[in-house]
């Protein structure tokens, strides 16, 4: 399987816009910050039942997190993210981005205006709830900026006409070419474009599967030949990993 490159977890193969995304971010929450008193979170209930309602709001967060990052992997066509634990990765790298801008806050705005030195669970949940909720922000901030390169529901369109042709290709009576297998030969070109050009890495896999088996296909001469790439080539391999990214 592809190997993906260790930015490319929090970037998705677009760095410059998330860099972007990154700075413009965290320049409205400091701009945010410098004329108001210290961000300090005072939970409107008993410390107990407020370290609770935390640890809940917490999972909940890494929760919508973990969502999006598995949408977003669909979307940057990278079989290889469609793993749990490579998306698992993404969302720890993102948690520790918040964790370290949570710190940052904490040291720049609340240290100094506070004699607390000793703390507790709930200043704990607290900052961890801080930690995903701009993580959070950042990636939805990020997704939403890869939205105007990449059309999702043209993007699943293409993926599932792909699909329904071939086995439909398969399945076809006689030996005439129909509109199908044209359809099918159109969009597997227009497939092959996309990933080709596709910035994140972790595709390079199905990209050699999807070149190879069009350059066969194209050399088979009747549909005989060219159904049974489809239920040996196809089948086996590449409609699998087509299927992981629907």
């Amino acid at each position: 399987m592809s190997k993906i490159s260790l930015h490319h977890y929090l970037t998705f193969g677009r760095d410059l816009r998330f860099i972007l995304v990154l700075a413009t971010n965290s320049l409205l929450i400091l701009f945010g910050l410098l004329p108001g008193s210290p961000p300090i979170i005072n939970w409107p209930l008993e410390r107990n039942l407020a370290f609770f309602v935390s640890i809940g709001i917490g999972i909940g967060l890494l929760i919508l997190l973990y969502i999006l990052v598995s949408a977003v992997s669909k979307m940057t066509y990278s079989v290889t993210m469609s793993n749990t634990m490579n998306r698992l990765v993404s969302v720890a790298l993102y948690l520790t981005l918040g964790l370290i801008a949570t710190s940052i806050g904490y040291v720049l705005f609340v240290q100094p205006f506070t004699d607390t030195q000793v703390f507790g669970p709930l200043d704990y949940s607290t900052g961890v709830v801080a930690s995903l909720s701009f993580a959070l922000l950042v990636c939805t901030a990020h997704v939403l900026s890869m939205l105007d390169s990449i059309n999702p529901r043209k993007r699943s369109k293409l993926l599932q006409r792909v699909q329904q042709n071939s086995e439909a290709i398969k399945n076809q009576p006689g030996s005439s070419l129909g509109d199908a297998e044209r359809e099918f030969v159109t969009d597997l070109s227009v497939l092959i474009g996309i990933v080709e050009n596709e910035p994140m890495s972790g595709i390079g896999e199905l990209e050699a599967e999807l070149q190879n088996f069009k350059e066969n296909y194209d050399s088979a001469r009747t549909l005989i030949e060219k159904k049974k790439l489809l239920k040996n080539d196809w089948s086996s391999s590449v409609s699998r990993k087509i299927n992981k990214l629907m």
